[in-house]
């Protein structure tokens, strides 16, 4: 009988070690899927990887090795973000993208001593700074990634202090909860606003491309270079290249402006071009500014690229500026890259593009048979914007007379402009100004209910002011009319994003545009009326 319980108890406890082994598999597996999906959309390729390892309880909660290039969790900090429930992988997202951009920091690579989640502040000798670097940089990504945390931070805090026997205690090295506390507001509060200066550079963008009299790329450079200053990634570094490409083409040049490029989303360019409208002769100044503005969007494009040597985007991007710098065989040798033509095969919708950008670096190398047999390939493109792209140049390219019509632009039902209309401002006299440059732009954020304002201006007072609201909001507008099957690729008033696009419209006599946010899928996420402070 002692031998059959003996027996008994060896089952079970290697039963149990099996289950425990299988339950922290698990566990580790969903935190390695959550830091695969941070990683991603912290677009920082050119650092590898971190590999993710799951201890029992190593008492720091969650720790970066860097000589290892190692992220450690504790179980228990996972079983604590369990406990968050419906935030349980916001939770865990926080914690491990905080861990990752350790990884990305260059400070840290100066020393070898671990980071230490719990530890706030011991380490790179005792400067917090960085700690903080990492938790508004966890937070940005995170948010990159899906996850919204600015409302799980202080409960996870809490909780986290909690289970490790911290809250109410002095201990060396470890910040008390209060301190902790005040940190992540601070952390909460920048992290917030960066996310609206992100949010809200898609709105001015996309404003921009709807009315030829309306221009806010300074005010969407200025945002996401004060970005630059807490979070590096390739997606802001792509998109300040092409605003600056955006700038530069606003001083045409008719041997490279002629035609139309892939990267080309500006409404007035391309339909001023369109309708034949005479360029004016640029001055030596403006040639001079127009190279500048040019080499800077080179620069942006080379930084995005040495992040991610796969990120065609830029490197079409890239291509583009070369050949506006009256670089066409530059462009085309690093267009002609083997690497490059063998990644582009396998991506058709860039690879058109490409093709594009190709033919028209033919032509300004005089090789028109090549450059005609480029265009005429595209001709039938099912991308409609290649395709209609591509018969214009060709006509261009022929000198006779360009019939392609200019692209339509997308009109909001009449009772969606007359509740836009009726949508006031909030007050944003009494709003403290945050300062974004050197220049005397500001940025003010006031939120009220379910509608927030976000208020830009300088040093002659405001310049445009964004009223964003949810869309249950405006419960009296069939939204019907605005998530039908839009044919998105022949409205120049839309702006394509990762996870959808943007519609703006302006009516002639309206001091104000209106936009919507809409996902992939076809829903309305949001609505934006955009207030215009200064008059062109």
């Amino acid at each position: 009988m002692h031998k059959i319980s003996s027996i008994l108890v060896g089952v079970l406890v290697f039963a149990c070690a099996i289950t425990c082994r299988a339950d922290a598999t698990s566990k580790l597996n969903v935190a390695q899927a959550v830091l695969d999906k941070l990683y991603l959309a912290a677009g920082q390729f050119a650092v590898p990887k971190p590999k993710l390892e799951m201890s029992k309880e190593n008492g720091k909660g969650a720790a970066y090795y860097y000589a290892k290039n190692l992220i450690i969790l504790d179980e228990k900090t996972y079983d604590i973000c369990l406990k968050m429930g419906k935030d349980s992988m916001e939770s865990l997202a926080f914690i491990l993208a905080h861990e990752l951009s350790h990884a990305f920091q260059k400070e840290a690579k100066k020393g070898k001593t671990p980071s230490n989640f719990l530890a706030y502040d011991q380490q790179f000798e005792a400067d917090t700074r960085n700690e903080k670097g990492a938790d508004i940089n966890g937070v940005f990504t995170a948010y990159l990634a899906g996850y919204r945390l600015t409302k799980v931070l202080p409960k996870l805090l809490s909780l986290l202090y909690d289970s490790y026997g911290l809250t109410g205690k002095t201990i060396r090295g470890y910040p008390s909860l209060e301190e902790r506390r005040r940190s992540v507001n601070e952390v909460i509060e920048i992290s917030s606003k960066l996310i609206d200066l992100y949010e809200a550079s898609s709105y001015l963008i996309a404003a921009s491309n709807c009315s030829p009299n309306y221009k806010f790329y300074d005010q969407a450079i200025t945002n996401y270079e004060f970005i630059l200053q807490y979070y590096q990634g390739r997606e802001v570094f792509n998109n300040l290249g092409v605003l600056y490409l955006y700038q530069a083409m606003q001083f045409y040049q008719d041997e490279t402006d002629r035609f139309v490029y892939p990267v080309e989303l500006d409404a007035s360019t391309q339909l001023d071009k369109i309708r034949g409208v005479p360029p004016p002769i640029l001055t030596f100044n403006e040639k001079l500014q127009r190279l500048q503005l040019l080499t800077r969007a080179t620069t942006y494009f080379m930084q995005a690229i040495a992040l991610d040597r796969n990120f065609l985007t830029a490197k079409l991007n890239y291509v583009c500026a070369l050949t506006l710098q009256q670089k066409p065989s530059d462009a085309l040798a690093y267009f002609q890259k083997k690497k490059l033509r063998k990644a582009m095969s396998k991506n058709a919708a860039i690879g058109q593009k490409y093709a594009l950008v190709e033919a028209i670096i033919f032509a300004l190398l005089n090789q028109q048979a090549m450059a005609e047999s480029g265009f005429g390939a595209l001709l039938n493109s099912k991308n409609q914007p290649v395709a209609a792209a591509a018969r214009f140049n060709l006509e261009v390219l022929r000198n006779t007379g360009t019939t392609v019509a200019p692209d339509r632009e997308f009109q909001f039902p009449e009772r969606f402009l007359s509740l836009m209309s009726g949508i006031k401002m909030s007050k944003m006299s009494q709003v403290s100004p945050m300062k974004l440059d050197e220049n005397g732009s500001f940025f003010k954020q006031l939120a009220e209910g379910n509608t927030e304002t976000l208020t830009f201006g300088n040093n002659q007072g405001n310049t445009v002011s964004i009223i964003r609201f949810q869309p249950n909001l405006a419960n009296n507008i069939d939204l019907l009319d605005l998530e039908g099957p839009i044919d998105r690729m022949f409205y120049y008033n839309l702006i394509n994003t990762n996870t959808g696009y943007f519609l703006s419209s302006k009516k002639p006599q309206d001091n104000f545009i209106t936009s919507i946010k809409v996902s992939n899928s076809g829903k309305v996420e949001e609505m934006a009326k955009l207030v215009l402070h200064v008059w062109h």
